[in-house]
């Protein structure tokens, strides 16, 4: 509670200037305190406007990190997907390729020789994961290949 004079600001108000008069207190030393407790009054009223805007613009600026995050790592995945595509063609063995099947809610990573056969591959994680080991397992698989022809 605020008080001025030994007097509670809600008293202040509450009473009137009249019932101050009857105390001693004239009328414009009454209007003088009625008028310094609300501004006191409207000052506390503007800290908690500010305490509550303060809040807003805290929760606002979380959502909106929040937000950038979630971008991030979706950018961030498709940036790994674009070097697994790039690596896979510079480091596929001949004929060898890899295709990316995409439906609704979901997407698989096929993969095919040199001859075009489908090569059992079932890929797991990420399509930049399974972009990533069917290139590993291409690579082996051409070199075992290459090993067993040259014998």
């Amino acid at each position: 509670m605020i008080e001025i004079m030994g007097v509670a600001v809600a008293s202040l108000l509450a009473a009137g200037a009249g019932v101050w008069l009857g105390r001693g207190i004239g009328l414009s030393k009454a209007d003088r305190l009625q008028r310094i407790a609300e501004r006191a009054m409207g000052e506390a009223s503007e800290s908690a406007k500010e305490v509550a805007g303060a809040r807003m613009d805290i929760h606002s600026l979380t959502i909106e990190r929040n937000r950038l995050l979630a971008e991030n790592e979706v950018l961030r995945t498709n940036a790994e997907l674009y070097s697994q595509v790039e690596r896979a063609a510079g480091e596929l063995p001949g004929a060898w390729r890899i295709e990316i099947v995409v439906e609704l809610h979901g997407g698989a990573v096929e993969l095919y020789d040199g001859d075009g056969i489908g090569v059992d591959f079932d890929g797991q994680g990420p399509l930049s994961e399974q972009v990533s080991d069917a290139i590993d397992l291409a690579r082996s698989a051409a070199m075992e290949r290459d090993c067993v022809g040259a014998h």
